[in-house]
C-alpha cells in the first residue's frame, strides 16, 4: 500500500471531456486530431484524479504519509510513474505539472489544448466572411468547397468580383486584405443554398454549439456533489417539457 499509485487507482475517463474535446473547433472550423482528442481527455482525467488527492484530507495524507509539505513533489513523481500505463504527455517536473493543474482549475479543458495549434489555423471565419461565402454560392450556384475556394481566392486576387446579394454592390477585396482560409474552414463554415434558406436555423445550431462547449468547460470546474444536483435537476426539467 505504500508504493501505491493514488493517481492510476482513482483514475476515471471524464466523459465530459472526452465530449469536449470531439466537439471542440479551432476557429476556422478544423477539429481536434484524433489521437489529441484522446490525449487530451487522458491528461483532464488524471489532473482530476489530482484535484480528488488535493481536496479529500484522507487521500492528501496518504500521499504525503501523514507529513504537511511534499504535495506536488510526491504528486509529480506518480504523474511520472502513471505515464507507463495510461500514455499521457503531462508535464514532468513538480513546476510544471503544478502551473498545468492550476491553469486546468481556472481555464478548464481550454488550457489544456496546444498553443501551436493556434498558430496553424487559419483566421476566423466570422459573419462578414461568411457572408461572403453565402454570396459566392449564390453567383455561382454551387456549394462546393473546394470550388468556392478557388472562387474565394480569384476574388481576393482581383480576378473576378463579388455581388453583395443584400446590396447589390460589389465587394471590395481590400476589405478581406490577408484573409487565408483553407478548403476545410470552408467547408464547416460556408451555407449550401438549403441551408441558406434556413439561415436562421443554422444560427441557432452555432449558438447551440457555442453554449454546450461553454456549458461543459464550466460544468467540469464545480464539485462533483453539486454537478449530480444540477443533471438531477436538469433531467427533472427535461421530463417536464417532454410531457408537454
Amino acid at each position: 500500500m505504500s508504493n501505491e499509485n493514488l493517481i492510476v487507482k482513482l483514475f476515471e475517463i471524464d466523459k465530459q471531456a472526452e465530449y469536449f474535446f470531439k466537439n471542440f473547433r479551432f476557429d476556422n472550423g478544423d477539429e481536434l486530431p484524433l489521437n489529441y482528442q484522446e490525449k487530451y481527455t487522458l491528461n483532464a482525467s488524471i489532473l482530476n484524479s489530482i484535484k480528488l488527492i488535493q481536496t479529500n484530507p484522507i487521500l492528501k495524507s496518504k500521499l504525503l504519509k501523514n507529513k504537511a509539505t511534499g504535495f506536488w513533489k510526491k504528486i509529480s513523481i506518480q504523474v511520472n510513474l502513471a505515464k507507463n500505463g495510461l500514455n499521457h504527455n503531462l508535464p514532468s517536473n513538480e513546476r510544471r505539472i503544478k502551473g498545468s493543474y492550476i491553469s486546468y482549475l481556472e481555464q478548464g479543458y481550454n488550457s489544456l489544448i496546444s498553443k501551436r495549434f493556434g498558430s496553424q489555423n487559419s483566421r476566423k471565419v466570422d459573419e462578414k466572411v461568411l457572408k461572403l461565402l453565402e454570396d459566392i454560392v449564390k453567383q455561382f450556384k454551387s456549394d462546393s468547397p473546394t470550388l468556392i475556394k478557388l472562387k474565394l481566392d480569384s476574388f481576393l486576387e482581383g480576378n473576378i468580383q463579388v455581388i453583395d446579394a443584400e446590396s447589390g454592390g460589389l465587394y471590395n477585396n481590400e476589405d478581406f486584405k490577408g484573409l487565408n482560409i483553407s478548403t476545410g474552414a470552408i467547408k464547416n463554415n460556408h451555407l449550401s443554398e438549403k441551408e441558406i434558406q434556413q439561415y436562421d436555423s443554422y444560427q441557432l445550431l452555432k449558438k447551440e454549439m457555442y453554449l454546450s462547449n461553454n456549458f461543459y468547460d464550466c460544468f467540469s470546474k464545480l464539485d462533483i456533489e453539486i454537478r449530480i444536483k444540477l443533471l438531477e435537476q436538469f433531467l427533472s426539467l427535461v421530463d417536464l417539457v417532454k410531457k408537454k
